[in-house]
């Protein structure tokens, strides 16, 4: 039981790469076979959300970038041309349309 309860600790504190090792049979065995596939599905589950957060990071970085490089777009458009305030201003709404749009996909 030591050793149940050492594995169930060790996962419980996030250290999912523990397994149980028992000699015995009966409901110990099963305790331990279950306590092992339970382990097991928490790791592929943890490395899922992981992958899952590190594509999130990328996208949201992308449209960081995005959002960026309309704004110096747009910053290189109002120098060159002459526009009224309000194109200045409507521009400037679109842009940032745009750029909530792309932090939504």
């Amino acid at each position: 039981m030591r050793g149940i309860v050492k594995v169930v600790t060790a996962v419980a504190n996030g250290d999912l790469k523990q397994n149980l090792t028992v000699k015995s049979m009966g409901e110990v065995a099963a305790l331990a076979e279950t306590i092992n596939n339970m382990t097991d599905t928490l790791a592929i589950f943890a490395d899922q959300v992981t992958s899952v957060a590190r594509e999130v990071n990328v996208r949201i970085l992308a449209c960081a970038f995005k959002e960026d490089q309309l704004r110096e777009i747009a910053k290189e458009i109002l120098v060159e041309i002459d526009l009224p305030p309000e194109v200045i201003k409507t521009l400037r709404e679109e842009a940032r349309v745009i750029a909530r749009r792309q932090r939504a996909t």
